[in-house]
């Protein structure tokens, strides 16, 4: 069964190295494994995600960074079989309104939207909502799904 991916911006700013070289390699790593399994990314076209995608990553000219970019780009961003990208999404249901900080709605929009998926981030205060998962949690478990244990852990 495909696993549907919600990824809020710390996978951009793990890919590019914001987090540490350790972040990094856990996001790379990550994506290899999204890439190999059955599952895909879901991204909203305009999302504060994809602006940052094209922002901090895209134009960061390190050669290290400029090789996850081009992985990103061609194993997700132009690969629909790995990213479902949307253009429209429903608006939140009523319960959900004032629960979803403004900045974080477009995530949940996503899954409205879907009627599936999971929420990664690394914010805390968005643990109470449906179907959120915080990153570290998420990638250790992906982790053994995938049956590998973690490079770094």
């Amino acid at each position: 069964m495909t696993l549907l991916i919600i990824p809020d911006e710390w996978l951009v700013h793990d890919l590019k190295g914001n987090n540490g070289e350790k972040a990094q390699r856990e996001a790379h790593s990550f994506l290899e494994k999204v890439r190999v399994r059955c599952d895909r990314l879901v991204i909203l076209e305009g999302s504060p995600f994809v602006s940052k995608v094209y922002k901090l990553l895209f134009r960061d000219a390190r050669p290290h960074v400029r090789l996850i970019s081009r992985f990103f780009s061609c194993g997700f961003l132009h690969n629909s079989e790995k990213c479902i990208k949307l253009t429209d999404v429903k608006g939140l249901p009523a319960n959900l309104q004032d629960m979803v900080p403004c900045e974080d709605r477009y995530l949940f929009e996503i899954r409205e939207t879907l009627e599936k998926g999971v929420i990664v981030t690394t914010d805390q205060s968005l643990m109470s909502l449906p179907e959120v998962k915080l990153r570290d949690d998420f990638l250790e478990k992906y982790n053994e799904a995938s049956g590998l244990a973690s490079k770094d852990g």
